[in-house]
Formats: C-alpha cells, structure tokens, sequence
C-alpha cells in the first residue's frame, strides 16, 4: 500500500509543523480551517527569518544572576557538567589518593621525587574538579572517562605499590626460568620501583596522550589477557571481553580441578604421566565445546589421549619433530604457497595468477559441491583439506607434550602453582592453532628450532616455550608492519599535503632512534605509530583495541517515518535524505550478503590467512567498502563494514583510480616476448621493471578478484537527458495516463466504485465533457481540442479508448464476467475523470504550468512519486469521497509511467496494447517502485528483493541550491569484487593521527594536508572511513557476527 500525502489548498488546510506522517498505508484526512483568516488583523503574525540564537546562560551568585554569554563548547571548556554519581567517584578517589599518598611517600626517596609525587597528586586531584577536554587520549570531544583517567591510573599504580610492599615482607620463594633465577622479593621490588617512575612521569604521559582513558584501558588489558595469555582472539566490547576472559579462567580452573583430581587418585609412581590423558581429554572438549559438530568427528581423537601420551613417550621426541615437520609444512602449503600463487600478481612479479581454475570430476568434489552449493577451484578444496589435517595434528601435538611439561615445572612450582602454568600454555597453544593458525605455525617452527638446537639446555618445556616465543612472533609481527608503513609513508613523493611536510620531512632524521624506541614499546603494548599532522615526524598513540574506537556500533535510518510531515510538504525531505544516506542502505545490504558468503570465502582462502585486526578493501565499479576482521575463530568470524561515498572528494576518487590501475596492469615486459617465443603459457608473462617496483612501494596489495557477492547492481540514468524536449515529456504524460488506465481497470474496487453504492456516483451522474482548465495543452496532452480549447471526453476515448478496452477485455477474462454498455460508459467516465485528476496533479502550487522549466517538471514529478498529492482544482474534489482511488490507482501510475517511460529506450512498444499490458503486470508484481525515504524501499532492499525502481532527487554542492534528478533501477544479481588488503598499522596510525589532529588539536581546516591523497598508502580512503565526525563515510556497520 503507498502513502499518499493529500494536501487541499484551496480549503485552506494546513498541517501542523511538528506532526508526524502517517504510517504507510492509512490515508488520514482532516479539513483544517483557515486559522489566519478568523483572526483579527492585530493577532496575526508573520514567521521570522532565521534568527541567530546567542547562548547567554545566568549563574546564581550572592543572590543575583550573573548573565555569561558564552557558547556551548566554551562553557562546557570552562566548567563540567556534574552529575550526583560522578561527584560521588570522584570524592571517593580524591580521598583515596590523599590516603594512599602518605603511606607511598616512603618509596620517593630525595625532595626531587616528592615534588614529582606531589605533581602526579595535583594532576590526578585537580583534573576530578575540572577534566581537560579535550585531552590527548580523548576519542571524541565531552568524553566521560576523561575526568577520571588520571585519578584511575594514580590508583591502580598506587594499588601495585602498596600489594608489592606486603608481598617483599611476607615469603621469598624462588625460581629458575631460562636460566634467570626469580625471586618474590626482586619481582615486587622491581615493580615498585617501575611504578614509582611512571608516577614520576605522569605530566609528561598525559600530555602526549600515552595513556588511554580508564575504559579504554579496561578493554585493551582484558583484550590482551584473553589474546596473549589464552590465545583468544578480538572483543567487541568491555563486558564482552571480561566475559570472555571469566570463561577463559573458568575453564583453566576446570583443568586445573581434573588434574589435581587425575594426581590424587593414582597410586602409581609418576601417575600423573598416565592421568595425563584424563586432563588432555578434557582440555580437548573445553575447545570443542565451542564447536559441537566436530565434537563427534573428534571422538576418536579424545578419547585416544593415553595412547597418544604413551606413544609420545616412548618415541620422544622424534614423533614431535614429525609432527612439527608436518604442521609446519602444511601451514607453508597453505597460508603461504597456496595465497601467492593465487593471487592478483604472484610474488609480485607475474602479471597472472598462477593457480587457476580447473574442476576436480570426482564424485567426491560433486557431492561436495551439491551440499554446500559451492564452486570451488582444486587448489581449495587441498587448502581447505590441508587445515583440518593441521586441526588434529595440533590436537595430537599439544597432548603429547602436556606430561613432559607437567614433570618439568612441578619440580619449580608447587603441583597447583605448576597446574595452573600447564593449563594456561595448553590453552594457549590449542586456542591459537584455531583463532591464528599462521603466527603459530611459525611459532612453532622458531621454537622447535631455537629450544631443540642453540638453546637445548634453557628449555622450559615445549608448551612454555611455545607460549613464549607466540607472544614474540606477534609484537615482531606488529613491529614489521609499522616499520613498513613508516618506510613507504616517510618517503619523499609529490603527494604532499603542504610545505608544513616537506618542512618536517629532515627534521625527523635526528630523532630516528626515538622512533624505533617508540616502535619497539607500541608494538608490545598494540599501540599505533602515528604521523604528526600528516607529516614525516612519528609519534606513539595510546593502546587500541583490535577493533580501535571507543562506541558501540548502531544502525541509524532516515526514511518518512522519523522525519517530520512539515519536510515532506515543504521540500526538506526532498534533500534532507542526503545521498549517502541513501547509498547507505545499498552498503547495509552489502553487509548481508558478506555476511553470507564471508564464511565460504574464508574456507577456500581467498582472504589469505586472516586473523582478528586485518583491514580489506573490496570493490567493483559501484561500490567501495572497507572490512576490518574483530574476531577470527574456528568456525566464526565478526567483522565491520565502512562504505565510501559512491561519488567523493577528487582525492578519493584518484586512489580509486590508482586502485584499478592495480587491479588492471597489463604494461609489457621486456621478457614476455621470450616467453611468447617459447611458447609458454600466457600466465607466466612478468611484470614490467617499473610495475615491479611500484607495486612493492605500496602499504596495500591485490589479493584477488574473484569473490563473487549477491548484491545490487546499481543504474542511474539523469532524467534531465533522456526527457529533455517536449516530445520526451509528452510520451511521459502519454505513458502515466495509460498507467492509470491500467491499475484503474486492474483494481479489486472497480466494481464498487460502478455500482449502485459507488461514492462516485454523483460525480459520474454529473460529469462534463469538456475541461477548459488552462493547464491542459496540446503540448503534452493528446486528446487535446485546439479548436476548443480544451480536452473532451470524445477525445479521450478516440486516443486511449482501444488500450481502454484491451485492459477492460483482460479484467473479463480474468474475472470471468462480462460488462454490460451502462457499465462499460460508467468505466470509461471514470477513467476520464480519473485522468483529468491524475494530469492536473502535475500542476504547481500557483498553477504555472511545468513547461516553463524542465526542473519544474521534474521536482513536480518527484513530488508526486514520493506520495505529495496536492488537491489544487475543485473539480478534483471528487477524490475525497474515496481516497483508495488515489492511492491505488493514481500514485502507482505515476511510478510505472516512469518505469514504463525508461523500458521504452530498449525498443519496448509503448503503442500496442498488449505489450503495455504485459509490462505494467510485470511491474506490479515483480517491481518495488517506491521513493528511497518510504519504508518499503529499505524492507525491499534488506528483503533481497530481485528488481527496485525509484526517482532520486540529489542536493547540488554548487552554492546555488541546484538539484539534479534520476530514474534508479536496482537489480539483484551476482556481482565480482576485488579483494584488496591493506597494512593494518597503516590503517591503525591513519586513524589516530587524525584523531589527534582533530579531536586534540582541533583543526578545523577542511583541506588540510594530512587528508589529501596518497596513492602508496591510500591516505584519503582510510581517512574518510573514520568514525563520523572525524570521517564521513556514507555507511558504517554494527559489529557483524558470520557462522559457518
């Protein structure tokens, strides 16, 4: 059902500015009087213009009011908004920071440390009473964390002091760990004596941001418990990762339980080598409960764990090295061989994959392919084989080596202190082979090779030193990439943003150890590595989360049903859906459709070896989105969508040409003629010595072209071109006309509306041949009489009678009943008059008619085609006696007019009855038309409905309030996207660069530098995909869930 707004003007109605319109499908009419008229002339007054509005605010003081004629943002700079509960923690930490003070005033030892002390005591105190906002770790501006941050840190340290001083006095045991002996006593000391230095250097942490505010922190740390101690992956939010990390201690408790219990219960020397297989049993299904369905695949496997151990030990360790050997060959086959030679450009140095398509013909491969409907490539069904074998190796792997572990550290650790050790480097390694299999294939690898070889003699078991070296391989990892990212952005281009840069560009050289100092802490600790306003100079940021901003993610819509009736009527609804707004939508069902297919992309690789934190660019000729993994496990992955404006920034739309001259290199080599001469296949032709280069000074490569999504392929067509001229604006009148013979003689009501109970009756009884309404012309109009002067009835049956018919005769047949003469003049009348109506709707509010100006017509046409139905003529008074006649007859036939209009370019016959039949029924049942602000538009689109069609009205930003208008057509059909992966430190120092820029040092430069494009980088794309405000994407998703 549409919605139809009806507007009579001539009866003087008159909405109210603040109602909202009525939900799709209810027609609500009220005749509203004339307020202005009743009035006397004193009382009615004239709206104001835009009137400027001063903030002037009155503070009580002494009794009087002092007026502050401050802005919002400078009063709230000046003085906070205080709430009860925030008073109520902020008197609470104050008082603890003045208690806990003295009893650490003992630990600064000299007068310089106790200013120090004293500083840190202000700062913390003072910023209760008054928070810096902005301040350096701010994510946007008026940031609640902010007035406690400092209050947050002096406690927490001042917690560590004040534990690390009872725990100096009360036991001293020690222990060797890789050769280092460690003592309580030293550990507490030295913990102390690092906190006190970071007490010290409070003021200087806090002015370069160095520190996150405390929620951020509580995130990052319980983030990094669960990735780096549990090998876990990413969180989506701050209950979420301390469920998390509570699900993680519950279940090493467990373990811990059972292998206390397996101890205690044997009577056998070293029993707890044979009870072993009891704890690596249950260790197995504390993973695999996640995943029920592997659980029975797998039972062989846990219930096997004695005879595993028992192998282990007696061809330790010789079956390690295999196993080992395996894991790592399969991870090198898999996560390495298989990605580079399908990609875009093997190596980096061929022009074509080398992997291509070729189908296995077996059985297997059918039967594979019917139940999962894939169409996979050979290689992927061995890659995807290839993982689950690495799966139980890994199984196996970690159970054999949980005994010799367990004997190792119940010799250093009492038996619950060593339980609790094993446990966690289980967890540790059987989690990370699922959540990021390659980073522990190479872990493993380092590992077995430093701890078997050079460093035999300082192992501390295989799990322990697994654990170890895991944590390693990803801060090195971490490091790689920024100094990638480094090395391609510092590097002297013409891309600049200003002078500003070329100025600081030798500045950085003396300060390069500072750097590498900065890169080295941020990589521990996951902070980003930022440029300086854009420029060549590098600074540390504050510790991020793997999915980087501070909020929780909502879906936020705009459509008829939250925005205000007077819009509609007023021609703010017309621009107030901006574009991106409206392309948004298009990117919500990108997410739909990804969230789809992501999972078998992920299976057959075509991602590479993803793990929580990586960013993807994926694009085709329409759309350009941005992915970034939150989550990667077994079975599960949660990513975010940002989309980019269809149409951006003359930046924006350069890096999209640099990505697809990636994409499409095909410049000679001189070695490709050899290779021709040879007659080698066509995929082993090189890239050109410049391609080679160029390709490896880029933060971002091309990984594949082939992920096919079901999604919307998108058409516009400007409408001031194809119905420019008043013939083409003839044929549109001509097409709505024949449109609304259509629906009038397809509609269930026809038969009410030409009966004896009809609401029409006395309008069809009294019905006049001849209309002398001025708006009609032959121009447009052919049933026209240019003798008389006006349109007549004859004439309308001697134009439109013969289609008239053929829809009457088509309504028989389907009805099985026959019309008799009396009904058939009655149908023909209300077709008419239904027409008259229908045709002088097209008229403007003052009655000028739309030929004045082309853009006349077509606002009038997208008015009516968003369901602003104005009654501007008493003859057409008629219609309130039913308004279904308008709805369901009147505003559709506009809407397949148009349609109809944009078929007939593709050699449709507009002038044969039938055909116009055929393709109007088509249209009711298989096209949703409806404009983009109606809710149908947004259930169709989030419904995967196959064909859409709609006219859009976009806001010109020329400064002279221009509009341009277009016939959109959307059809739901299989579409290739380009998959393209970007550094993710990039990405990360991108984004907190401009946050600082913005948020901290509140730039307001619209064309600053430090968002003008570089192609070697893709500044200007990872820049405007930030969170609005600082970025202006046209869509970003919520945190997004895909099961497999």
């Amino acid at each position: 059902m549409e919605t139809v707004t009806v507007f009579n003007e001539e009866q003087g109605a008159q909405q109210n500015q603040d109602q909202e319109p009525s939900p799709t499908g209810n027609i609500t009419v009220e005749p509203i009087p004339n307020l202005v008229t009743q009035l006397p002339p004193s009382n009615i007054q004239t709206s104001p213009g835009p009137s400027t509005t001063t903030g002037i605010y009155k503070i009580n003081f002494m009794k009087r009011d002092i007026a502050v004629n401050f802005d919002r943002r400078t009063l709230e700079s000046l003085m906070d908004r205080n709430t009860f509960s925030g008073e109520l923690i902020g008197v609470i930490l104050a008082t603890y920071i003045s208690w806990s003070s003295t009893f650490m005033s003992v630990h600064f030892e000299g007068v310089d440390r106790k200013i120090m002390l004293a500083f840190a005591i202000c700062v913390s105190q003072f910023s209760l009473i008054k928070s810096p906002q902005p301040d350096a770790h701010s994510p946007f501006h008026n940031t609640l964390w902010t007035a406690y941050s400092r209050a947050f840190y002096f406690t927490l340290l001042s917690i560590v002091i004040l534990i690390s001083s009872v725990i100096m006095y009360v036991n001293n045991p020690t222990f060797q760990l890789y050769g280092l002996n460690i003592s309580t006593q030293s550990s507490s000391h030295n913990a102390i004596s690092l906190c006190v230095f970071l007490i010290m250097l409070f003021p200087l942490l806090f002015v370069f941001g160095w520190l996150p505010h405390a929620g951020t922190f509580t995130l990052v740390a319980f983030e990094l418990f669960h990735t780096e101690l549990f090998g876990g992956t990413g969180c989506v939010s701050t209950l979420g990762a301390f469920i998390m990390l509570l699900s993680d201690v519950i279940c090493m408790c467990v373990l811990v339980g059972v292998g206390y219990w397996s101890a205690a219960i044997s009577s056998v020397p070293y029993g707890l080598d044979y009870a072993s297989g009891v704890y690596g049993g249950v260790l197995v299904m504390s993973r695999m409960l996640i995943d029920l369905g592997c659980c029975l695949g797998l039972l062989f496997v846990c219930g096997s764990t004695q005879t595993f151990d028992v192998y282990y030990r007696y061809m330790s360790p010789y079956l390690g090295y295999v196993l080992t050997s395996i894991i790592c060959a399969n991870a090198f086959i898999v996560y390495y061989l298989i990605p580079q030679l399908s990609k875009h450009h093997p190596y980096t140095l061929f022009q074509y994959p080398l992997l291509t398509k070729m189908n296995l013909k077996t059985k297997l491969s059918q039967s594979f392919k019917s139940k999962f409907n894939l169409d996979w490539m050979w290689f992927e069904y061995v890659q995807y084989v290839i993982k689950w074998i690495d799966f139980v190796l890994w199984i196996v792997l970690v159970q054999s080596n949980i005994t010799p572990c367990m004997r190792l550290f119940t010799r250093k650790l009492p038996p619950i202190g060593a339980l609790f050790v094993v446990s966690m480097v289980s967890i540790r390694a059987l989690r990370g082979a699922f959540t990021n299999p390659y980073n522990q294939a190479i872990s493993l690898l380092i590992s077995t090779l430093l701890f078997s070889i050079d460093f035999y003699s300082y192992s501390e078991s295989f799990l322990f030193d697994l654990f170890v070296i895991s944590f390693c391989v990803n801060a090195f990892q971490d490091l790689v990439l920024k100094i990638e990212f480094i090395r391609i952005y510092s590097a002297p281009v013409l891309s600049w943003g200003s002078m500003f840069h070329l100025v600081l560009q030798p500045m950085g050289i003396p300060h390069i150890l500072l750097i590498i100092t900065q890169m080295v802490v941020s990589s521990i600790v996951r902070a980003p590595m930022y440029p300086i306003i854009g420029s060549a100079l590098w600074f540390m940021g504050y510790p991020r989360a793997i999915k980087f901003w501070e909020r929780q993610y909502v879906t936020s819509r705009k459509d008829s049903t939250n925005t205000k009736l007077s819009s509609e009527l007023h021609g703010g609804a017309a621009g107030e859906y901006s574009v991106n707004n409206l392309n948004g939508l298009f990117y919500e069902h990108a997410v739909i459709a990804l969230q789809r297919e992501l999972p078998n992309a992920l299976r057959r690789g075509q991602f590479g070896a993803v793990k929580a934190g990586d960013v993807f660019i994926v694009v085709n000729e329409g759309l350009t989105c941005m992915i970034q993994m939150i989550e990667v496990g077994n079975g599960f992955c949660t990513f975010q969508l940002r989309g980019l404006e269809f149409k951006g920034t003359i930046c924006q739309e350069r890096e999209q040409d640099a990505l697809w001259r990636m994409i499409n290199r095909d410049e000679p080599c001189f070695l490709n003629r050899l290779i021709e001469d040879l007659n080698y296949p066509k995929k082993l032709r090189l890239l050109s010595l410049f391609q080679l280069l160029d390709l490896r000074w880029h933060t971002w490569q091309v990984l594949r072209s082939d992920l096919s999504l079901l999604t919307y392929n998108i058409s516009e067509n400007q409408a001031d071109r194809i119905m420019m001229g008043f013939d083409s604006q003839k044929l549109v009148v001509v097409l709505y006309v024949k449109a609304m013979l259509y629906h009038l003689t397809d509609s269930e009501q026809l038969d009410y509306w030409i009966g004896k109970d009809s609401p029409f009756n006395a309008s069809l009884s009294g019905m006049e041949e001849f209309d002398y309404d001025p708006f009609f012309s032959d121009t447009f109009d052919i049933d026209y009489d240019n003798a008389g002067g006006h349109v007549s009835f004859k004439n309308f049956l001697d134009s439109y009678g013969p289609m008239l018919n053929v829809f009457v005769q088509k309504r028989q047949e389907k009805l099985g009943k026959v019309y008799d003469e009396d009904q058939r003049n009655l149908i023909n009348k209300l077709a008419f008059m239904t027409s008259l109506s229908g045709r002088r709707a097209l008229s403007l509010n003052d009655r000028v008619h739309y030929a004045v100006n082309i853009n006349l017509f077509l606002d009038r046409l997208h008015q009516l085609f968003k369901g602003d139905y104005r009654i501007t003529s008493f003859k057409d008074e008629w219609l309130f006696s039913d308004f279904t006649l308008l709805s369901n007859v009147i505003a559709p036939a506009l809407k397949s007019g148009l349609r109809m209009y944009q078929d007939h370019f593709i050699e449709l016959d507009v002038d044969d009855s039938e055909t116009v039949y055929e393709a109007l029924s088509d249209y009711k049942k298989n096209i949703v038309m409806c404009h983009e602000g109606d809710p149908a538009w947004r259930d169709a689109i989030l419904s995967d409905h196959d064909n859409l069609f709609s006219f859009r009205k976009k806001n010109m930003d020329d400064g002279r309030n221009t509009h341009n208008y277009y016939v959109l057509m959307l059809s739901r059909q299989p579409r290739s996207f380009n998959i393209i992966k970007l550094n993710k430190e990039s990405v990360r120092g991108l984004w907190a660069g401009q946050q600082h820029e913005l948020v901290y040092l509140g730039s307001e430069t619209a064309e600053r530098g430090s968002i003008q494009n570089m192609k070697h980088v893709l500044r200007n794309i990872i820049n405007s995909s930030m969170d609005i405000p600082i970025g202006y994407p046209a869509f970003i998703s919520p945190l997004t869930t895909a099961y497999w």
